[in-house]
C-alpha cells in the first residue's frame, strides 16, 4: 500500500486533482481524529517547520477524502488514490464517478462515522465485490497510547539568550515600523522589544520536580557549557521569514554556535529530557508573527516580501552568548515584560572579542 507521503506528493503535482477538495484526517494530540482541508497544511519537511506553521508528521495522517468520500485510509489499508492494496480504483475514477453521480457516489464504498458508548467508531460500508471485506470498526481507545506519546514529546519550555542590544532594538523597531506603515493591521503582530531572544533549544518538562532537575543538570554542566561558548561575536544580518508567517532577523551561521547548541542538547538528553534537537537549528530573532485573525483582515496568510525587501541585507549588530534562560512556552510574562523564566545561568565569556 502506498504511503501518506506518496498521496501528498500526488495531490501536489497532479493538476487534475483539485487540492481544495481534498480533506485530511489526522490525529490531534488532545482531541483524537480531526479533519482539515489539504490546503491548510504546510507540506514541507516536518522537521523544518516552526511553531507557527501548521503541519503534522506523516504517521499521524489517518485518511484522505475527496469531498466526502474517503480515498485513502491506512487503518483499513484502503487506497483509491493509486489503486494499490485491495482496490483497483484510482483518485481519478473517484472524481469522475463523484461528479457523475452528483455527490451520491452510489457505487463507491465509504467509511461511515458514528458514536457508541461515547466513543467515535468507524464502519466500512462495502457495496462492490472488488472491495468486499467484512465491516470493521475502531474506537479512539486504540490510539490513546500514540496520542500520549505525542504529548510527552511536545516541548513546553525553551532555552534562550536574551537580545537587549540598543543597536539591535533600534533597527528592529525600524523594520516593524516601516512594515506597519504600509500594512497597519500587522501592528498587533509585532514582537515587543522586551521579548527579543535567540532560541537555543526547546525541552519537555512534565512537572515542578523535572523543572528543578533540568536546572540542576544545567548548573552542574556550567563548566562544560562555558568551554563551548562561541568566542567570536555573532552577527545579526538580514531579514527573512518562515513560510510567510514569521518575519525574523537572521543570525549568521556559526559552527561554534552550532557546537554549543549540540552540547546543550546532549546535556539535556543525558539528564533524561526530550528536546526538539531533530529540527534543524536555524538561529533567528523573531520580529513579527502573523496571527490567524490578522490573516483574515489582510486577505492572505503570508507577509508580502515586498514589505521587507529593503532590509534584506541590513546589519542589526553583534552579540555574544553570555547567559541562558529557561522560559515557559505560552505562559504569562513576568514583571520585567519577558517570558516567564524558571531559571537562568550566567555564562560570561571573558574571551569574547
Amino acid at each position: 500500500m502506498r504511503t501518506a507521503g506518496d498521496v501528498v506528493k500526488r495531490v501536489l503535482w497532479d493538476e487534475k486533482i483539485p487540492q481544495e477538495c481534498i480533506i485530511v484526517g489526522y490525529l490531534d494530540r488532545f482531541k483524537g481524529i480531526l479533519e482539515k482541508p489539504f490546503v491548510d497544511f504546510s507540506w514541507e519537511p516536518f522537521d523544518s517547520l516552526d511553531y507557527f506553521t501548521f503541519g503534522v508528521p506523516e504517521h499521524r495522517i489517518q485518511y484522505f477524502k475527496y469531498k466526502d468520500i474517503i480515498v485513502w485510509d491506512k487503518r483499513f489499508r484502503l487506497d483509491r488514490v493509486f489503486g494499490s492494496s485491495r482496490s483497483t480504483k484510482t483518485i481519478r475514477d473517484v472524481i469522475e464517478k463523484y461528479e457523475k453521480y452528483c455527490i451520491t457516489s452510489q457505487d463507491i464504498p465509504d467509511i461511515h462515522f458514528g458514536k457508541m458508548n461515547g466513543n467515535v467508531t468507524f464502519q466500512w460500508d462495502t457495496k462492490t465485490t472488488e472491495d468486499s471485506y467484512s465491516s470493521e470498526s475502531q474506537t479512539e481507545g486504540s490510539i490513546i497510547e500514540e496520542i500520549h506519546q505525542e504529548i510527552k514529546r511536545k516541548p513546553n519550555f525553551f532555552i534562550c539568550q536574551r537580545i537587549e542590544s540598543h543597536v539591535f532594538i533600534e533597527k528592529a523597531l525600524r523594520v516593524q515600523s516601516n512594515i506597519c506603515e504600509t500594512q497597519p493591521y500587522y501592528k498587533d503582530c509585532c514582537i515587543d522589544p522586551k521579548l527579543f531572544h535567540l532560541t537555543l533549544s526547546t525541552v519537555r518538562l512534565e512537572d515542578s520536580s523535572q523543572v528543578s532537575e533540568c536546572m540542576q543538570a544545567l548548573r552542574q554542566a556550567e563548566t562544560i557549557l562555558r568551554s563551548f561558548l562561541p568566542t567570536d561575536q555573532l552577527l545579526i544580518k538580514g531579514v527573512s521569514d518562515f513560510h510567510g508567517r514569521v518575519l525574523y532577523a537572521a543570525v549568521e551561521p556559526s559552527k561554534n554556535l552550532n557546537l554549543f547548541v549540540d552540547h546543550l542538547n546532549q546535556i539535556l538528553h543525558a539528564a533524561g529530557f526530550c528536546t526538539d534537537s531533530q529540527k534543524k537549528f536555524k538561529p533567528h530573532i523573531s520580529l513579527i508573527k502573523i496571527t490567524r485573525s490578522v490573516t483574515k483582515q489582510a486577505g492572505t496568510k503570508k507577509i508580502n516580501p515586498d514589505l521587507y525587501n529593503e532590509f534584506l541585507n541590513m546589519e542589526f549588530g553583534k552579540f555574544i552568548i553570555d547567559s541562558i534562560h529557561v522560559c515557559a512556552i505560552g505562559k504569562p510574562h513576568d514583571d520585567s515584560g519577558f517570558y516567564r523564566t524558571i531559571g537562568s545561568l550566567c555564562l560570561v565569556n571573558p574571551n569574547a572579542k
